[in-house]
């Protein structure tokens, strides 16, 4: 406390103290030791002692980056570009930060890297990643992330991220050889025999899927996710999907989510779940306190809003990514970052209308859901909710990691609640495959609670 800016800690010896190498050796140690603070001192002192060096410049502005001073970290790889030109790492450092606003700077950055430094496959990695963010970018991606995995085959990350794009391309065969490849390198890393396991699943090569999920399991038994991809393939029966599994797949999923739902898949859910409330209870057009669980980014709130008057719109998810996409579009007046069990478990309730649009998806047994939102009603409110619908067991989870529902187990577990069903009909929820998912849609109403003798 109290020390001047860029002055070194009173701790390093004497020759250290002034020695800007040592200082930013000294900083990378503190960065990895998770002491940030102390490791931008360091830089500051090495920049103090050395002002013209390009490195430390470089250094101090990638950490304050990290930091989430991107506006810092632009100025101080600038003033580390100015003294150094041909600095390639400052380039494509450069770039990395200017690519979520400036995406046009950031591939000339990126491409000035792999001009001054042609050999390195990072630069190409880096340009690759940064490629992916443009509308057109993903053949020019692929060409840089191939060349990446020329330098460097057995890069992990780029051989990954080569893997992502070839799949989302829709280029199956060649994503798997990525994989293939990988592996030889990788023996021992769990997520290159995972990602290889789902390549395997979707190709239909169900018994090579399933082994090498199992030792994805194997090598890192703690991520529960991988537990359920595979009960999906194998046809396990569980009670719910897990909270990470679901949690990571819409943090990924967050920057394409409205694009890709709308526009891709002809999502519907929200439109169609919206006019079953309508048509349920013809003579309400007003809902004081609303509950959206598993709001996403807010398409479900919307379309309430175009055919009723809300007073208070709450939303709870449990991606934070999702949730940061709803907040920049605004429309609910509230939102919670949380399981839904356990926010119906603490939440003082009192709703009028409670909304699960493509949610129960992720629940195979219905009645914990069913009793806590029961609970959070109002006398009189309603719940409405989509499934998709089964045939076979009251619930079954499906090989895309969903789970299906029955007509009469819903409802069945619905009047166990104290939920009496207003409203149950099939309708076309998105597209799977060009072909149309047929879900339930059910709106139901909460019973009054016995009086207590």
């Amino acid at each position: 406390a109290g020390r001047s800016a860029g002055r070194p800690p009173g701790w390093l010896p004497a020759a250290a103290a002034d020695h800007p190498p040592t200082l930013i050796r000294a900083a990378t140690l503190a960065e990895r030791a998770g002491r940030s603070a102390l490791s931008l001192q360091l830089l500051a002192g090495a920049i103090r002692f050395a002002p013209g060096h390009s490195v430390p410049h470089a250094n101090l502005a990638v950490a304050r980056g990290r930091l989430g001073e991107v506006d810092a970290a632009v100025r101080g790889l600038r003033r580390s570009l100015a003294l150094a030109p041909g600095f390639p790492e400052a380039w494509s450092n450069l770039g990395n930060f200017l690519a979520p606003a400036a995406i046009d700077a950031a591939l000339a950055a990126h491409r000035r890297a792999t001009t001054v430094a042609p050999a390195d496959p990072g630069h190409y990695g880096n340009l690759g990643l940064a490629l992916l963010r443009t509308a057109e970018g993903a053949p020019s991606a692929e060409r840089a992330l191939h060349r990446a995995l020329v330098l460097a085959p057995a890069d992990r990350a780029h051989g990954l991220s080569l893997y992502h794009l070839l799949s989302a391309m829709g280029r199956g065969p060649s994503a798997l050889g990525v994989l293939d490849r990988l592996r030889c390198g990788h023996p021992l890393d769990s997520e290159v025999h995972y990602e290889r396991g789902c390549a395997l699943r979707d190709a239909e090569r169900d018994s090579e899927a399933a082994a090498a999920l199992r030792r994805a399991i194997v090598l890192s038994p703690e991520i529960t996710a991988w537990r359920h991809v595979l009960d999906s393939l194998t046809g396990r029966p569980s009670r719910a999907a897990p909270i990470d599994y679901v949690r990571e797949l819409f943090d990924q999923y967050a920057d394409r989510f409205d694009h890709h739902l709308t526009e891709r898949l002809r999502y519907r859910t929200p439109t169609v779940l919206a006019d079953a409330v309508a048509r349920a209870r013809s003579d309400t057009r007003t809902f004081d306190r609303v509950l959206d669980l598993g709001c996403g980014t807010g398409l479900m709130g919307a379309a309430l809003r175009d055919r009723f008057k809300l007073g208070h719109l709450t939303g709870v998810d449990i991606s934070g990514a999702m949730l940061a996409k709803l907040k920049e579009k605004g429309g609910y007046d509230a939102t919670a970052e949380a399981d839904i069990l356990d926010f119906l478990a603490r939440d003082a309730g009192g709703y009028d209308l409670i909304l699960a649009a493509d949610v129960l998806v992720y629940f195979g047994a219905l009645d914990r859901f069913l009793e806590g939102a029961r609970r959070s009603l109002a006398p009189g409110g309603l719940l409405a909710i989509s499934v998709e619908q089964g045939e076979a067991a009251p619930f079954e989870l499906k090989r895309h990691g969903r789970y299906a529902h029955r007509q009469d187990y819903a409802e069945a577990q619905a009047h166990k609640a104290g939920l009496r069903p207003l409203l149950c009909e099939e309708a076309e929820l998105r597209d799977e495959g060009r072909e149309p998912v047929i879900g339930l849609l059910l709106v139901l109403a909460a019973e009054p609670t016995p009086a207590t003798p």
